[in-house]
């Protein structure tokens, strides 16, 4: 099965990468999914972490302990981030399109 897929692989870049209509369309979800990811991500993360840090000092008084907290729950946030970046939810419409080319 996974040796199927890796298969693939070149055969589909070259069916992509030989029109340009093709490219273009397989293009523009991507570039869709980097934007969203750069400026929805950021600002998810600037405000749920700040909102984080005010959360855990308002319940935990020990800075040191407050801190590894804090440094745990922006991981587990950045974690959550880049595999929500990697489900790219504006591709569907386009690989549609592009099975008909």
């Amino acid at each position: 099965m996974i040796k199927n897929a890796l298969v693939s692989i070149q055969p589909s870049m070259r069916n992509i990468t030989k029109d340009k209509v093709n490219f273009i369309m397989a293009l523009i979800p991507v570039l869709i999914g980097i934007a969203l990811y750069y400026y929805l991500g950021s600002w998810i993360y600037e405000n749920a972490t700040t909102y984080g840090r005010e959360l855990i000092e308002s319940y935990i008084s020990q800075e040191s302990f407050g801190a590894v907290v804090y440094w745990l729950v922006a991981a587990i946030l950045t974690v959550m981030l880049f595999f929500f970046g990697e489900l790219d939810v504006c591709a569907g419409g386009y690989t549609d399109c592009l099975s008909i080319q």
